[in-house]
């Protein structure tokens, strides 16, 4: 585990219209900047276990298509941010299967294990009152987060 540094910042993205536009702000904020390290962050939250019982196969090649299709939009991610002027070396992507409770837990856990100081995620509402203002895993990562900036772009 790293200690959190300002100077490393963690994009969470599913592929969303969101989640671009989060990229796209981090690009235009930090256009042509020196010394930042990026990841470029998606996990793969499998459906319900009941979805694929009789079936792991089916599993397996579900999980096959999700992380190859976050691979595409992570690249695009990546250039998106070279575009700006963002070193690609500096530019890390991953994509993880769901090992936590929750997605927002998965999220602030690779934070705290990749000492990134800064959060981005675009925001995701799911129509709940509570939900109006943030979506659940943005909401969970404002809540949760210690020691880390969270900007949730809209």
């Amino acid at each position: 585990m790293e200690q959190a540094s300002a100077r490393h910042i963690l994009v969470a993205v599913d592929g969303s219209d969101n989640s671009r536009r989060a990229v796209e702000h981090v690009a235009e904020v930090l256009a042509g900047t020196r010394g930042f390290r990026f990841t470029l962050l998606h996990v793969v939250a499998e459906p319900d276990p009941d979805y694929f019982a009789n079936d792991p196969a089916k599993r397996l090649e579900w999980i096959a298509n999700q992380r190859s299709e976050a691979i595409g939009y992570l690249e695009e991610y990546s250039r998106i941010l070279a575009k700006a002027g963002i070193d690609p070396a500096a530019i890390t992507e991953e994509v993880q299967e769901l090992r936590c409770p929750s997605l927002a837990q998965c999220i602030l856990d690779e934070c705290t294990r990749r000492g990134a100081g800064v959060l981005v995620l675009g925001r995701q509402g799911r129509g709940a009152r509570e939900e109006l203002l943030l979506g659940s895993v943005s909401k969970a990562a404002v809540h949760n987060s210690k020691g880390r900036a969270v900007w949730v772009v809209t």
